[in-house]
């Protein structure tokens, strides 16, 4: 789980590095790299954190210890979600209506703090969240594509003048 973390922390990093590179720029083009940036970060922590979930169920494999319920929720408290909020605080210069964009990103912690809750270990009971989860595989890809969907109707909205 530490490696999650610190390749979390690494993109998320780097993704603001990026950001806060492009935010100032009054440049056209740079300002619609930089909300295009902002989705794309956004739409890899949800995919990446999906994996992580859907992947740190199996059994031991190659020697490795899946990571527990602790583990899990540990990276999207304490690394998912910040990150994404460092994100959205790097960007706020190049959002059109900063109001909405922060209802969409908090769309994105909720599925990341969603997909945490729904994790549960190889063998351990599926119920809730974990059991919807596993049995509607299409309202888990729409849960993991409308946020997605709100941050790039959020940021493609124009400026109101």
């Amino acid at each position: 789980m530490v490696f999650y973390v610190i390749g979390c922390w690494v993109f998320g990093l780097a993704w603001a590095a990026l950001l806060s590179m492009l935010a100032p720029s009054e440049e056209a083009l740079a300002v619609a790299v930089a909300r295009g940036v902002l989705v794309l970060g956004d739409a890899v922590l949800i995919g990446v954190t999906a994996v992580i979930v859907a992947a740190s169920n199996s059994v031991d494999r190659a020697g490795m210890k899946p990571p527990s319920s602790a583990g899990v929720w540990g990276y999207a408290l304490g690394c998912a979600v910040p990150v994404t909020l460092l994100g959205l605080l790097t960007a706020r210069r190049v959002l059109p209506r900063r109001l909405a964009a922060l209802v969409a990103t908090a769309a994105v912690v909720a599925v990341l703090v969603a997909s945490a809750a729904a994790f549960r270990p190889a063998g351990a009971k599926l119920d809730g969240l974990a059991a919807t989860a596993h049995d509607h595989h299409g309202l888990v890809i729409a849960a993991l594509a409308l946020p997605i969907l709100l941050v790039a109707a959020t940021v493609a909205a124009p400026r109101r003048r």
